[in-house]
C-alpha cells in the first residue's frame, strides 16, 4: 500500500513537471513566428521603397530627357548646319585655289605654245628659206679650175667638249669631223670619197683638205675652220686641174 502511494505521487510530480516545458516550447515557437513576421514585414517595406524609388527615377530621367532633347536637337542641327557650312566654304576655297591654279597653268601651257609655234614658225621659215647658190670667184692659181664660196654653209657639228686643240690623227673625232666638212663642202657623200691629204690651213683652227671621188673624175681643195662648239665649216672649195 505504502509502495502504491510512493508510485502515485511520483507520477503526479512528474506530470507537473511536463506541462511547464510545453508552454515553453509553444513560447518560443510563437515568439519566432513573430521575428520571422516582422522580418518579412520589414523586406516587403524594403522592397516597396526600391520599387518606388526605381520607378521615381526613370520617369524623372524619361522627362528630363525629353524636355533636353528639344534643345540638344536644335543645338546638334546648328553644329551640323555649322559643319556643312564650313565644308561648303572649304569647297568653295578649293574649288577657286584649283580654279587658280589650273589658270596659271593654262597661261604657262598657252606661253609655252606660243613659244613653240614661233619655234617651228622660223624652223619652217629657215627651211622654206632657199639655200644659196655657191658664187664663183676669180683665183690666180693656174692650177685651179674654178672656186667656189656660200655664205649659207654652216659648221657640221661636233662631239667635243672643252677646248678645241686640232688632231691630225686618222683615228680622232676630230679627224673623222674634219672629214665631214670636206664632203659638205665639196658635195660628195663620205662613202663615196677619198681624202688624197689633210693639213694645217695656216691657223691652229684652219685645215685643208685635197679631195676626191672614187672615181677619179674630179679633185677638190677643200678650205675649212673650226666654229666654237658648233664644229668645222667650209670657206671656200676650189676644183682642181
Amino acid at each position: 500500500m505504502l509502495q502504491y502511494n510512493l508510485n502515485l505521487k511520483s507520477g503526479v510530480i512528474g506530470m507537473r513537471d511536463d506541462k511547464p516545458s510545453r508552454v515553453a516550447s509553444r513560447s518560443e515557437k510563437v515568439g519566432k513566428k513573430r521575428k520571422a513576421n516582422t522580418i518579412y514585414n520589414i523586406l516587403l517595406v524594403v522592397v516597396i521603397l526600391l520599387i518606388i524609388i526605381v520607378g521615381a527615377n526613370v520617369f524623372l530621367g524619361n522627362d528630363d530627357n525629353e524636355s533636353a532633347s528639344p534643345n540638344e536637337k536644335t543645338s546638334h542641327e546648328e553644329k551640323n548646319n555649322d559643319n556643312d557650312k564650313g565644308t561648303v566654304k572649304d569647297n568653295k576655297d578649293k574649288d577657286d585655289k584649283s580654279n587658280d591654279e589650273s589658270k596659271v597653268n593654262d597661261d604657262d601651257k598657252s606661253s609655252d605654245k606660243d613659244d613653240e609655234d614661233k619655234s617651228d614658225e622660223k624652223n619652217k621659215e629657215d627651211e622654206n628659206k632657199p639655200e644659196e647658190e655657191d658664187k664663183i670667184v676669180d683665183s690666180s692659181d693656174p692650177g685651179v679650175m674654178e672656186t667656189r664660196v656660200n655664205d649659207s654653209w654652216k659648221p657640221v657639228g661636233t662631239e667635243q667638249t672643252g677646248e678645241h686643240v686640232t688632231k691630225y690623227d686618222d683615228n680622232s673625232v676630230d679627224w673623222k669631223e674634219m672629214e665631214k666638212a670636206l664632203s659638205y663642202g665639196a658635195g660628195i657623200p663620205e662613202s663615196d670619197m677619198t681624202v688624197i691629204w689633210l693639213g694645217n690651213g695656216g691657223a691652229p683652227n684652219k685645215a685643208v683638205g685635197t679631195i676626191t671621188p672614187k672615181d677619179r673624175s674630179a679633185k677638190y681643195k677643200v678650205y675649212i675652220e673650226w666654229v666654237d662648239k658648233e664644229g668645222w665649216k667650209p670657206t671656200k672649195v676650189e676644183k682642181l686641174k
